[in-house]
């Protein structure tokens, strides 16, 4: 028949295929002192990789294809998806047992080709290609969020509202130590538009930022620089006495005396 792909005369007791423990047949014929094997092949290769054009995005794509086979197959059939561009594989030899696959992480407006395997125990089909192109925009939020005001709240502590570029969007909220480079982060969903940052040093400044955060990438405000005025140590004295050292944020109490005196005030900053 049309769906055999090979017949094997087996006269060994010691039946093997190339080395395996079994062998995948359709059918067993005894004839004389022989048996006769009708065997499996490999699937067909598949012949549509179909696109849903609302999966393509500027990072990446969904394809779907259908294991339909005119051939019988024996056992679980598995494919192999690889991704490439020019040539070059990006998303190499990735095997599922799935009808369709999602690429991420690939760049905007470039032309990847797809390529799909279809296997089982007795071997693997030719490939099957497509060519496509991820989006220029999709996936990129199309504007950067615009902060509105930032509100020192305590020495420890600042609120920044900022206006939403689109609900579908996230929101980050990313503040950085000028002091130590440290840099954290908290986001939020589209509806947020304000959000109190605590547990700071009340002897650092910050730079804070909102972005806008899709599928493929962010768009970030201009950094807004809260408790912008340095962090700085001075020293008092009078009448050639003792100095006393302090930080900023810091009330000075000049000492009671009866003659009028004139005070200097040297300090130096940390910037």
């Amino acid at each position: 028949p049309a769906n055999v792909t090979n017949v094997l005369t087996v006269t060994d007791v010691n039946i093997s295929n190339n080395g395996s423990d079994y062998i995948c047949f359709q059918s067993l014929t005894v004839v004389s002192d022989s048996v006769i094997l009708t065997v499996y092949g490999p699937p067909d290769s598949i012949t549509t990789i179909s696109i849903s054009r609302n999966t393509v995005t500027s990072c990446g794509f969904t394809v779907q294809w259908s294991d339909s086979y005119s051939n019988p197959v024996c056992g679980s059939v598995w494919y192999t998806v690889t991704v490439s561009n020019n040539g070059e594989p990006v998303i190499d030899s990735t095997n599922t047992s799935l009808t369709e696959f999602t690429a991420t992480g690939l760049n905007a407006g470039i032309s990847y080709t797809v390529s799909v395997i279809a296997s089982n125990i007795a071997g693997s089909s030719d490939p099957m290609n497509t060519t496509l192109m991820t989006d220029s925009n999709i996936g990129i939020p199309t504007a950067s969020p615009n902060i509105t005001e930032v509100i020192p709240v305590t020495n420890t502590s600042f609120t920044v509202n900022w206006t939403s570029v689109d609900p579908s969007y996230n929101y980050t909220v990313i503040w950085t130590s000028l002091r130590t480079g440290v840099v954290s982060s908290s986001t939020f969903p589209g509806n947020v538009t304000s959000y109190n940052v605590t547990g700071l040093s009340d002897t650092d400044n910050y730079n804070v930022r909102v972005a806008a955060v899709d599928t493929c990438g962010v768009r970030s405000s201009d950094p807004v620089t809260v408790y912008d005025s340095p962090d700085f140590e001075y020293c008092i004295s009078y009448n050639d006495g003792p100095q006393l050292q302090l930080r900023s944020n810091f009330t000075v109490e000049l000492p009671r005396m009866s003659r009028r005196l004139t005070y200097f005030i040297n300090y130096t900053t940390d910037t």
